[in-house]
């Protein structure tokens, strides 16, 4: 298979034009800006957003993990737009905050006791308590 990020690095090592480089620059820019993965981080406790159970599934799963977390794409949108995308459909709003519906598996979990910490109602998180990761 061929990996498009080297074969963008050996047309530039091949040419001695600066036009050129630069071109392949902007290139690989754009690659990188549009097609590498981002992962949300809950930036209080430095857990990663790890999707949204299935309802359909009996066990579920954990909103926010530890070690696990869903790669996103980012295409040419911003944090503000990414967040609204990977949130849509769980998100409520209550005295004029966003918070995001947040489903813990074991209540006696570490990943509960890492939330209670920071807050009182673990079901719902602020929205503006998340960040987008671009570099890991």
């Amino acid at each position: 298979m061929i990996n498009l990020l080297d074969e963008i690095k050996k047309l530039k090592n091949d040419s001695n034009s600066k036009e050129y480089n630069n071109a392949v620059d902007d290139v690989l820019n754009l690659y990188i800006n549009l097609f590498k993965p981002c992962r949300i981080v809950h930036e209080k406790s430095g857990l990663y957003f790890n999707g949204f159970g299935d309802p359909q599934f009996n066990q579920g799963k954990n909103t926010l993990s530890i070690t696990n977390f869903s790669k996103i794409s980012r295409g040419n949108r911003s944090d503000e737009e990414i967040l609204a995308a990977v949130f849509h459909g769980h998100v409520m709003e209550r005295n004029g905050i966003k918070f995001v519906c947040n489903n813990i598996v074991n209540a006696g979990s570490e990943i509960n006791k890492i939330l209670s910490k920071y807050y009182d109602d673990l079901k719902f998180l602020p929205v503006e308590d998340f960040i987008v990761e671009k570099n890991f």
